[in-house]
């Protein structure tokens, strides 16, 4: 995978606050070129969508921090498995419902 120089420089930003914390989007500014806040969510979000393990921090002007790719994996397993629990419940809603419309069809 190719890195743009913005990608990388943010990259190795975010490395060095994988220490202490989270960076904001002001703080990734001095390493993206043109320094505005703007082009660093559009640098986060493209490292991003190429699978690094970014996650934001939920701060309203903006907070990421790298995150253990295991850790990422875990939670996104656990998510897909209660969204799975969640679709079950509704097509069993859906099929008694079903099966419910259809006795009331044949006594008719």
């Amino acid at each position: 995978m190719k890195l743009t120089e913005n990608e990388l420089s943010i990259l190795l930003e975010l490395e060095d606050y994988f220490k202490v914390g989270f960076a904001t989007a002001s703080s990734l500014t001095k390493c993206v070129f043109p320094s505005t806040q703007e082009e660093v969510r559009k640098v986060i979000y493209s490292l991003q969508s190429k699978g690094a393990p970014i996650r934001e921090v939920g701060l309203e002007e903006g907070g990421w921090r790298l995150e253990s790719p295991r850790r990422m994996i875990r939670q996104h397993m656990d998510l897909i498995e209660r969204s799975q629990k969640e679709i079950y419940k509704i097509m069993e809603f859906s099929n008694q419902k079903f099966y419910k419309i259809m006795d009331e069809v044949k006594e008719n």
